[in-house]
């Protein structure tokens, strides 16, 4: 599948409200919620303002995926990532491609040394992907699981059910903040 990146802009949206949802409860905030045109907008200004970057992922004309780089720092020359993609085009390979297309451009034209990401433990997957692109982990740590729905008890959750737990009330998911540097041996074995 071909596909290429470019600066989100705010029509995008037009589609992404449209996106279908996730089967999968465990992964239902990775949906795109149906915002009105004024939540539309604040969403958009959240994503692309101070010190933000959101690229849309295109297949021809039709946005399948966007990924945001925030936490921007011109001084170590470091950000951070994340990516959502439609589900209609998850497990496709759009992730691995669109994220290799950022790399290339964020270590090349942009000129920064270091990009981290946080994924879930449970998020099989993506970890899959991240593996394969090079990044490596630095530690592992506990963040909310803001979808507080999702039945772990369910069968189909035995096998992850250990990246959970409870604190005050709140669902807690395992998660690991992984990263790939410009100058390591990972990232240069993939991309150059």
């Amino acid at each position: 599948m071909e596909i290429h990146l470019r600066n989100l802009r705010l029509q995008d949206l037009e589609q992404m409200v449209k996106w279908e949802k996730n089967k999968d409860p465990l992964f239902a905030d990775y949906n795109f919620p149906t915002y009105s045109l004024r939540e539309q907008k604040l969403w958009y200004h959240s994503k692309t303002r101070y010190g933000k970057i959101c690229l849309a992922i295109l297949n021809e004309n039709n946005v399948i995926g966007y990924i945001s780089i925030r936490k921007l720092n011109p001084i170590s020359k470091s950000a951070e990532m994340g990516i959502i993609i439609r589900p209609l085009y998850q497990n496709m390979g759009v992730g691995e491609l669109a994220i290799s297309k950022m790399l290339s451009w964020f270590f090349g034209e942009f000129g920064y040394k270091k990009m981290t990401l946080y994924v879930g433990k449970y998020n099989k997957k993506a970890l899959c992907c991240y593996d394969k692109l090079g990044f490596k982990p630095l530690k592992e740590l506990y963040m909310t699981f803001e979808n507080e729905e999702v039945d772990l008890d369910l069968p189909e959750y035995a096998d992850i059910v250990r990246f959970f737990k409870i604190k005050n009330g709140k669902i807690m998911t395992l998660c690991l903040q992984m990263a790939i540097e410009k100058d390591s041996s990972s990232y240069k074995e993939r991309f150059s």
